[in-house]
């Protein structure tokens, strides 16, 4: 069975960010992988930003 290694950051302050989710978020992507039929090792990594931060990504990455 592949490894899969689901990294969340919170990189902001304006919302918390409970556990549970970051449990639901690792689930999610482990789920997506395997309705994909993804079967090598895995690293997926999900960042929580601030609106400005997320405005200064899109500019340069769309």
């Amino acid at each position: 069975m592949p490894k899969v290694k689901v990294m969340v950051k919170n990189n902001q302050t304006e919302v918390r960010v409970p556990v549970g989710i970051r449990m639901l978020i690792r689930r999610c992507c482990q789920a997506v992988l395997v309705a994909e039929h993804f079967g090598q090792d895995a690293e997926v990594s999900v960042s929580f930003v601030s609106n400005d931060e997320i405005h200064r990504l899109n500019k340069i990455y769309r």
